[in-house]
């Protein structure tokens, strides 16, 4: 009867050593979960900062290209003006 009696204590000290065991194992895998989620929700922040950046790096090229333009066709008008005083002046000259 004695040695029934150590079984069921050696029985129960077992029982609360898997038990503990189980609850760390659930404490980690709860962990772990709530990294993983972590890590998914910097995966998306990221994935959206990409798309923002593509968006504004397409957008800065094309303001680029419109400055572009813009210093072209001032350039050219210019050159027109210059063109003309030149005319003007030298026409002055004569009269």
């Amino acid at each position: 009867m004695a040695e029934l009696g150590t079984l069921h204590k050696q029985h129960a000290r077992v029982r609360d050593i898997v038990g503990a065991i189980c609850d760390r194992l659930a404490a980690k895998e709860t962990a772990l979960d709530e990294a993983a989620r972590g890590i998914q929700a910097l995966r998306d922040e990221m994935t959206q900062r990409k798309e923002e950046w593509a968006v504004e790096k397409k957008n800065m090229a094309r303001a680029l290209e419109d400055m572009r333009e813009a210093t072209e066709e001032k350039d050219r008008r210019y050159a027109e003006l210059q063109r003309e005083w030149v005319r003007s002046t030298s026409s002055a000259r004569w009269w």
